[in-house]
Order: structure tokens, then C-alpha cells, then sequence
């Protein structure tokens, strides 16, 4: 998902420390910011600059996001695809397994 600062360790502590269970959870950490400067290594700067970069990677392209999201079996060329055929995520999670089937390049596995 391409967000400056969060790297594996963090996401460790994160979790370690409830703040993160899923994905989406990530999304809603500034609502710990004060929790997040308790924990070592993290200042008032890092802390901000990790927000900042998790606000900025909303923006990021449907591409981005589903080769980020590590969905078994799509890859670059695939996320592509689907980005180049539906506008954002929640049109392709409304798609079908036929209609899915029917952009070419995609097969049974990933439909």
C-alpha cells in the first residue's frame, strides 16, 4: 500500500498493542496518537509522519491496492486488469465469478 514509515516491526507493535486486528483497522489509528507516542521509538514527529503517510495512501490507485492487499494469485498484471475494467473496489467486489471470467487474461482460479 506504499506507506512511508510502516514498516513489518510496526505493524508488529501495532497489533501486539490492540491497535490494529485487520487491514481496515489501520485506517483508524489516529485515534490512538496519543497511545502511539507511548511506545518506544515513536515521537510526536514519527507518529505524525506515519499519519500523514497513512492518509496519503487513500489516494493511491485501485491498482496499488490490490497488488498491496496480497490477494492469492493477483499480481501486477492482474491488479491492472481489474483496475483497467472497474473504477474502484467496490465495483469489482459487486462483480461476479462470470463476469470476472469474461475480461480476458483472468481465468476460473482468480474469477
Amino acid at each position: 500500500m506504499n506507506i512511508d514509515e510502516f514498516g513489518e516491526r510496526i505493524v508488529e507493535d501495532f497489533y501486539n498493542e490492540s491497535f490494529i486486528k485487520s487491514i481496515v483497522d489501520l485506517f483508524k489509528v489516529e485515534k490512538y496518537k496519543k497511545e502511539l507516542m507511548s511506545l518506544e521509538g515513536f515521537g510526536e514527529k514519527s507518529v505524525t509522519n506515519l499519519l500523514v503517510s497513512i492518509e496519503n495512501s487513500k489516494s493511491n490507485s485501485l491498482e496499488k491496492l490490490l497488488f498491496a492487499s496480497g490477494i492469492r494469485y493477483v499480481g501486477k498484471k492482474t491488479a491492472k486488469i481489474f483496475s483497467i475494467h472497474y473504477n474502484d473496489l467496490y465495483s469489482l467486489k459487486r462483480a461476479n465469478y462470470d463476469e470476472l471470467k469474461n475480461i480476458n487474461d483472468v481465468g476460473d482460479v482468480i474469477a
